[in-house]
């Protein structure tokens, strides 16, 4: 899976504002959702821990208690957001269900997950600046957070159902629609509606599958 097509959706102030968490834990995510949303509006170099610490209300010494510097913030709000999608992507997957029920259920999931966290979506891109060891790195630990989707692809070749493409091929012709779409619709440059959204679906599908008729 392409960890680049990950950087998307995490920290909503519901899951950030849990009183539940320690509150260690609660201040170092209220940095994190302050990173993001600097991230989205002003770029991965457009901001300074300095802002970091005011949009999260807490002092810039503060910061550094959590994290080493700007690029190890962002490596970790990285990550968490990968879990995230990750979550949210395969929440009610059911490895008994026929493959393209498991595919439209993964769909939905991606897409209104995209459509509720448009901050981080809007961030879509400005993780690829970090450096390439990083990326690698968490590319291999994305791998095993959509091992499920990587499964669903080889059980299709194997079975004949999929076309004989490697997995990342299939998920650039197929899921990465989804963000792609979402994106644009928060740009206001599309209105997706659930007819349309069934239909992106079912083409994306076809597009990976031999049954045409599918």
């Amino acid at each position: 899976m392409n960890v680049h097509s990950l950087v998307v959706y995490f920290m909503s102030d519901a899951i950030c504002q849990d009183a539940r968490l320690p509150a260690q834990e609660a201040k170092r995510q209220q940095i994190l959702r302050a990173t993001l949303k600097l991230l989205a509006k002003q770029g991965f170099h457009g901001f300074s821990i300095k802002q970091v610490a005011k949009a999260a209300n807490v002092a810039a010494g503060t910061v550094y208690l959590y994290f080493r510097d700007k690029q190890d913030m962002i490596e970790q709000l990285h990550m968490e957001i990968i879990q995230s999608v990750a979550s949210a992507t395969f929440d009610g997957w059911d490895e008994s269900a026929p493959p393209f029920n498991r595919y439209r259920r993964l769909c939905r999931n991606l897409w209104y997950f995209n459509i509720e966290h448009p901050d981080a979506l809007l961030c879509k891109g400005q993780f690829d600046q970090l450096p390439p060891d990083v990326l690698r790195n968490q590319y291999t630990e994305a791998q095993n957070l959509f091992a499920p989707l990587n499964a669903l692809f080889c059980e299709g070749r194997e079975s004949g159902e999929l076309e004989a493409l490697p997995n990342e091929a299939m998920f650039c012709i197929s899921v990465d629609t989804f963000w792609q779409m979402a994106r644009k619709q928060h740009l206001g440059m599309v209105e997706v509606n659930e007819a349309l959204l069934e239909q992106m679906i079912d083409s994306t599908w076809r597009g990976i599958s031999r049954n045409q008729n599918t």
